[in-house]
């Protein structure tokens, strides 16, 4: 190949590590390389910056912890909410969008912890923790708003009605907990998480998920949101005794 066309290449094993989940600088040293080359060779840099405009997406970060990527409206890596869960109805997505903001309020209760490049370890959750958390900040916010009529029921209200119509445990006949349930929600949502490199398990037999450098990195750039900030002001259950 010519050399123009090894960069290229070269390029897109880089935007090719990027978009693996589990794939970390730390466990390929060929990812690190690349990673090392992005900063020093401007022609590289100048053909991965073109290649990932050209698949939609917009590169959010580049460091020794890895090349971070944000899929663009129409972008064919952009996430559906069909393939977060399928046959979900209206007020689940609600549901599931609230959990996963939820999920960031508590692995980073400060904004500021976004930029201290991991040197302050994101919160540990479990389901349990977090389906207690977001009933604590619903029924926290359902005390503070004011009598509504039915038809003029906010959205935001009708979405902690939701979350507290929800038991924090419902098992089914067979005694295994029901995915319906909140804390069956949380559990999935902390899964699909971890399936994307967004968390890691520290603890499977306790259920202890824990955010990693990506997920810092794409909250950092992704947090400017109304509902992280309120639930931010929700402290997290306290440990059990």
């Amino acid at each position: 190949m010519s050399n123009l066309a090894t960069t290229a290449h070269d390029a897109g094993k880089l935007v090719g590590f990027a978009l693996r989940p589990r794939q970390t600088p730390w466990t390929s040293t060929e990812y690190a390389g690349l990673l090392e080359r992005y900063e020093s060779d401007s022609q590289f840099r100048a053909i991965v910056d073109g290649l990932t405009e050209g698949l939609g997406m917009r590169i959010v970060d580049v460091s020794t912890q890895g090349l971070f990527l944000s899929a663009a409206e129409g972008s064919p890596f952009r996430l559906a909410a069909e393939d977060y869960r399928q046959g979900m109805s209206a007020q689940d997505r609600v549901l599931h969008g609230v959990i996963q903001v939820a999920i960031a309020a508590f692995t980073f209760p400060k904004a500021d912890v976004l930029d201290q490049d991991d040197t302050v370890a994101p919160a540990h959750i479990t389901p349990t923790k977090l389906a207690e958390y977001i009933r604590n900040f619903a029924e926290a916010h359902a005390a503070k708003s004011p009598q509504e009529d039915q038809e003029e029921e906010s959205v935001h209200r009708r979405t902690w009605r939701e979350a507290l119509a929800r038991a924090v445990t419902m098992e089914t006949s067979g005694g295994k907990e029901s995915s319906r349930s909140l804390t069956g929600m949380c559990r999935y949502a902390l899964n699909f998480l971890e399936s994307q490199g967004l968390m890691r398990v520290v603890d499977a037999e306790n259920s202890v998920y824990q955010g990693t450098t990506a997920y810092r990195v794409r909250l950092k750039y992704r947090a400017a949101h109304e509902l992280l900030t309120l639930m931010r002001t929700t402290p997290p259950p306290k440990p059990a005794n």
